[in-house]
This record gives C-alpha cells, sequence and structure tokens, in this order.
C-alpha cells in the first residue's frame, strides 16, 4: 500500500510497545481511556495542529505501508526499551532523509546507561553511574553491583519503567532478595548509584524540560522519603505551592539550571526533553532521568482551585506555550528540510549493536 502526501504535510508516529502491553483507565463516564506507557505528551494544541498538517501512524501497520512525499515526522515514542522495535522503524525509513521531531537516533541515547555517560561532566549536575545488564539469574544482580564498581545505597529497576514500577533501594549486602520479590527473571534492568540529597527540608525533586531551546520549570516537589510520589507522602502541590514559587524563582534567578538544561538539550539533540533533578543541599543538581517521556502536560481540570490557577499561571501555561513553540520551531526549520543535529548521530541499529 502507498500512501502519497501532499507538499509539506508530515506524520505523527507513534507505535505499539515492544511489550503489546497498554494500561486501560476507566473514566467517570464509564469509557475506557488507554494510557500508552512512555511517550511524549505534547500540548491539545499542538496535537490539533500537527493533525492538520499531518497523518497519525501506528508502527508496525497491519500491512506493508510505503509514506511517499512527506516533509517531516514528529516522534511521540520516548523510551529506548518501550519502543525498540519502534525506534528501529523509523530510523530506517526516514531517518537519514527527513526532519524528525526528537528523532528516534537521540531517543534511543536517552537510555538511561547511554543519558548518563553522555551527560557526564556538565558542570553543576551530578550523574551517578549507570549500569544495564540482564537479570539471568538470582546472582545477576551481585555481580552487576560488582562489575560497574557500584557501592551501597543502589537502585536496581527493570528497563522501560519511568513510574518507578519494581524499582528497589539495596542499602546493604542483605537486602537482594527484595529484587527477588519483583518480576525480574530474564528482563533487562539499570542499576544506578543512590546520591542522598536529603537536607533540612526533606527532599526536593525539580521537574524542569528544554524545549527547543527555551528551559521552563514544570514542578518541584517535596517529601521526606526519598522516592518522592503519592505513594510515599509527597507534599500535596496546593499545600507546598508557595514554597515551590520561591525555590523555582530563586533557581531561574541563579541561571544555574537553565545552563545545565541548555547542556542537556545540546548533548541529547532533543527537540523536547524533560529532567528530573535531586535538589542537594549543597546547591547541587543530581541527575535522576532525561528524557521525554515524563508527563510535562496535565490535563487543565487539575487546576481548578485558586492555588491550582496560580501554578498554572506560574509555571504549567508558559510549559505549554513553550511545548507549542518547540513543535512550530520544528514545523518552521522542516519547511527548509533542516533535520538538526540528531540526524548526524549514529543510526538506532548502530546505538543499540554497540550497546546493546
Amino acid at each position: 500500500m502507498t500512501n502519497k502526501n501532499g507538499k509539506g504535510r508530515g506524520l505523527l508516529f507513534e507505535a505499539v510497545p515492544d511489550s503489546g502491553q497498554v494500561r486501560v483507565r476507566i473514566e467517570d463516564s464509564g469509557r475506557p481511556t488507554y494510557l500508552w506507557p512512555n511517550r511524549t505528551l505534547l500540548s491539545e494544541g499542538a496535537l490539533d495542529k500537527l493533525r492538520k498538517l499531518g497523518s497519525l501512524f501506528f508502527y508496525p501497520p497491519p500491512r506493508p505501508a510505503e509514506q511517499r512525499g512527506l516533509s517531516w515526522v514528529v516522534n511521540l515514542c520516548a523510551d529506548a526499551d518501550e519502543y525498540r522495535s519502534g525506534l528501529l522503524g523509523l530510523d530506517a525509513a526516514f531517518g537519514a532523509t527527513l526532519p524528525i521531531f526528537n528523532h528516534p537516533r537521540a531517543v534511543a541515547l536517552t537510555r538511561r546507561d547511554l543519558s548518563a555517560a553522555r551527560l557526564a561532566g556538565i558542570d553543576g549536575l551530578v550523574v551517578p553511574r549507570c549500569h544495564r545488564f540482564l537479570a539471568e539469574e538470582t546472582d545477576s544482580f551481585q555481580k552487576a553491583f560488582k562489575d560497574g564498581g557500584f557501592r551501597y545505597p543502589v537502585l536496581v529497576r527493570p528497563a522501560a519503567s519511568q513510574t518507578g514500577r519494581d524499582l528497589v533501594r539495596i542499602d546493604t549486602p542483605f537486602d537482594w532478595p527484595k529484587v527477588y520479590k519483583t518480576h525480574w527473571y530474564g528482563k533487562p534492568h539499570f542499576m544506578t548509584q543512590f546520591h542522598d540529597t536529603q537536607g533540612p527540608e526533606g527532599f526536593l525533586k525539580l521537574r524542569a524540560g528544554w524545549f527547543g531551546g527555551q528551559m521552563r520549570v514544570h514542578s518541584i516537589k517535596h517529601s521526606q522519603h526519598w522516592r518522592i510520589n503519592h505513594e510515599t507522602g509527597e507534599t500535596p502541590p496546593d499545600i507546598f505551592a508557595a514554597r515551590e514559587a520561591e525555590l523555582a524563582e530563586q533557581l531561574v534567578a541563579e541561571g544555574r539550571l537553565a545552563a545545565v538544561m541548555a547542556e542537556i538539550g545540546a548533548r541529547s539533540a532533543m527537540d523536547f526533553i524533560g529532567a528530573d533533578l535531586g535538589l542537594a543541599p549543597d546547591g547541587r543538581l543530581v541527575l535522576f532521568e532525561a528524557n521525554a517521556a515524563m508527563t510535562m502536560v496535565q490535563p487543565l481540570s487539575f487546576f481548578k482551585s485558586s492555588i491550582g490557577k496560580e501554578r498554572f499561571r506560574r509555571l504549567h501555561g508558559p510549559v505549554r506555550a513553550a511545548i507549542d513553540a518547540a513543535v512550530d520551531g520544528f514545523l518552521a526549520r522542516a519547511a527548509t528540510g533542516d533535520a538538526g543535529p540528531a540526524a548526524a548521530l549514529p543510526s538506532v541499529s548502530e546505538i543499540f549493536e554497540r550497546a546493546p
């Protein structure tokens, strides 16, 4: 089958996860919503524009399909483990010929271990050591610990996990049985050196984004637990809003965060990338992860309260505007045929051959 596209038309590229699994949430209406894992979430305005200018394409198609006359591709597959096949397919088809938003080559290099190597040495940023390994037997974890030159504590998680599912912290040699309670057998895993960022306030986690040349703070979260999420006693956003505003203003004024995010953007060669960073008491930033899979756009219903509306005005509204500007900037470059720096990276197949 051949699809002919008119001048200036493009594709929104998505893929079925290699696992073949998606989550389902039942809405208040009683209807199901499919939750695709580890996708890049764009604003409603950006998606509406792209749908008018292009077509949605899912990989793999039910039958071979040739796309002719395309001018650009917007890739929404954001995880090198979750969408390995999709990234390989997209790169083989268009990686060397078309401008691609969040190029599959750049996405492949955001895999946790490859990203750690790529971002090491950024001034003001602590990048923990990260090692990828296949868990084939119980002592695979201890072997990875030794081979990677780690010290306690370490974090262990399965690949293709961006939500903390099956994340385990190992503090002593007696903690390894914790990983055996997860669905670990036969799966690739990451081991990451843990850096303690606890300060007088507890733990602070910053989420910031780099959107086509613009840095924006998305949120700052607070908890008394090292793993900052709803399940471990994260301070509700509305309660922490005043302190969040103070910290965000301070970080922006100092300029350190902007410099770090600009370097992450340059080294990653991504059009849209987010970073979760720990705020250490000594002022350093500690990298938790950097990829395009983290949620940067929440539904507008999240901001109904007066405090929520103020958070939207200060943080989330500017993030949406920056995402829209990044998409507009990409389309403008694509119209000139500019493929961007990511096109010069090694192919996805080469990246995975070098680091399986």
